[in-house]
């Protein structure tokens, strides 16, 4: 999967887990460690390939968004250490994003990575996965602002 549906899903458990404690302290004790969980499971959501430019549209773009908007919410490191830690399985296995970037010189680990089976997205449902995950980081966003 890529990185913006697991962000946005880190970002929705440590949001709702502040929503639920009050407390910044408790939504980073429970909630980090819940949002890597999560990426594991999100990868029985199996997407399809995209291409380099669609990969700067619905992943690369997207990321930035997310990143303005942390800055935005009053909650930057927050927002932050959900990215990482919804992001977290795949930094170690693809070596902070060097695969991707230098796919001959650098091989991705399977280390985190071992669902051959679960549900495949066309690439229509990759592309809705990207857009819906965008609009729901604005929203956890705007209820972070409202903390």
């Amino acid at each position: 999967m890529y990185s913006n549906p697991h962000a946005t899903t880190g970002l929705a458990i440590t949001t709702a887990t502040y929503v639920i404690t009050q407390d910044e302290s408790l939504a980073f004790a429970i909630g980090i460690p819940l949002a890597i969980a999560s990426h594991y499971f999100l990868d029985y959501l199996i997407e399809s390939h995209l291409s380099k430019k669609e990969i700067i549209l619905y992943d690369i773009v997207p990321s930035l968004i997310y990143f303005v908007l942390a800055l935005l919410s009053g909650h930057f490191w927050l927002m932050m250490a959900s990215w990482v830690a919804g992001t977290l399985l795949d930094l170690i296995d693809k070596k902070l994003g060097l695969t991707v970037l230098f796919p001959k010189k650098f091989k991705t680990l399977r280390f985190l990575h071992n669902q051959k089976n679960g549900i495949r997205f066309t690439l229509k449902q990759t592309k809705i996965a990207s857009v819906v995950s965008t609009i729901i980081t604005i929203g956890m966003m705007l209820v972070l602002k409202q903390l």
